[in-house]
């Protein structure tokens, strides 16, 4: 493995002068090397597959709307997949030596999940992985200030115009080694000296993401969001527009969408380490993939931390009990933050609506979302 980095290193430098070195005649020699190895198509919209960005690669892949920004960013993108390319058809390294059979793949999902996979490959034989799975926490505490310190990072986005869409168990990583980031401070004194120390962790995962003021193309679906953490007014949704057969239904997907599956990320980490009376039943229950039946069980979960809270202690979960009340503050917020979106949809509500209207209501559902996090994490024991 050294000596395959130390051939990289070289070859990467070779691409930075290649045209100097060798000229023209050689460079048009190794692309038809490339071509030959690598049977490429182009779409004849964004680009050619293979050197597509994987912003323009998932738009193509997922969006219905068929009109896509194509930058300069995007383009700078497609330089640094023709470098990798060529240093693998160079360099046959024993990760790498399908890679350029795989590339020309012309099945976009296909295509999208595999150069994904070859970047992370890169970067971890570059620097190692910089973050862990959110199930990888130490304790309560850790998860409680990484799901904080996650939701501030949805806030700076959705502040920059842009919603996530898919908050998920899978999408929250742990920061291997915590670093300083910018302070927040127009989220209350808490949220600035909280966000003064180091960030334990960071949202990925940008396939989804769309401009949340675009209504348009913002639709209920399954590629808004991944079932398990699907809020409840959208997984409701999504079920109403499978019956009516509707092709035209849609609504749009909110910051309170994305803040109330957070709530449901924490859940889970919990019941998969936490020994609750009903452990079992509820992680088979919470892969189920039929959208009626996971509704109706997460309505029920939902009750049954109020019952929790309110129950006799002799009668009480011991093992759920510490998590309970946060849960149940943090479910109740998240149903006062749908009923906030369902004023957004009101029919003839829409000329009153601005987007200063809608960024401070959910400023303010960010503001207490953060508060019972970072009480919990201060509460909760570290192990």
């Amino acid at each position: 493995m050294a000596l395959e980095k130390a051939r990289l290193g070289s070859e990467i430098d070779f691409v930075g002068s290649v045209q100097l070195a060798l000229g023209k005649k050689r460079c048009q020699g190794m692309s038809n090397d490339i071509d030959a190895q690598c049977p490429i198509q182009s779409n004849g919209r964004l680009g050619t597959l293979p050197y597509m960005a994987l912003w323009l690669l998932g738009r193509l892949t997922f969006s219905d709307n068929q009109t896509f920004p194509h930058s300069a960013l995007q383009d700078l993108e497609s330089f640094m997949w023709i470098i990798i390319l060529i240093i693998m058809v160079r360099v046959p390294t024993s990760e790498m030596a399908q890679w350029p059979q795989n590339l020309g793949l012309q099945d976009t999902q296909s295509h999208r999940v595999y150069r994904k996979g070859m970047a992370g490959t890169i970067v971890d034989m570059h620097e190692g992985t910089i973050g862990l799975p959110i199930t990888n926490v130490s304790g309560p505490r850790q998860l409680f200030v990484a799901t904080a310190h996650t939701v501030v990072g949805h806030y700076i986005v959705h502040k920059g115009g842009w919603l996530h869409r898919d908050v998920s168990i899978g999408n929250i990583m742990l920061l291997k080694r915590p670093i300083q980031r910018p302070r927040v401070t127009d989220l209350g004194d808490q949220v600035t000296a909280e966000t003064s120390k180091l960030c334990q962790a960071m949202l990925i995962d940008a396939d989804h993401v769309v401009r949340w003021w675009d209504r348009d193309h913002v639709r209920a679906e399954h590629r808004s969001g991944t079932l398990p953490y699907l809020s409840l007014r959208l997984l409701h949704r999504w079920i109403v527009s499978d019956k009516s057969q509707d092709t035209t239904f849609k609504m749009p997907h909110s910051a309170m969408d994305d803040l109330e599956s957070f709530v449901w990320v924490i859940f889970h980490v919990i019941i998969i380490f936490v020994p609750t009376r009903s452990r079992k039943e509820w992680l088979a229950e919470i892969s189920s993939q039929d959208r009626v039946h996971h509704l109706s069980f997460r309505r029920g979960l939902r009750t049954s931390i109020d019952y929790e809270l309110n129950e006799a202690p002799e009668y009480r979960d011991a093992a759920l009990a510490p998590f309970v009340p946060f849960l149940s503050r943090l479910f109740a917020l998240a149903e006062h933050g749908q009923n906030a979106t369902r004023v957004f949809e009101t029919p003839g509500s829409s000329p009153q609506i601005t987007q200063g209207k809608v960024l401070d209501t959910c400023n303010r559902f960010y503001r207490e979302f953060l508060a019972i996090l970072f009480e919990g994490a201060a509460t909760l024991p570290e192990t």
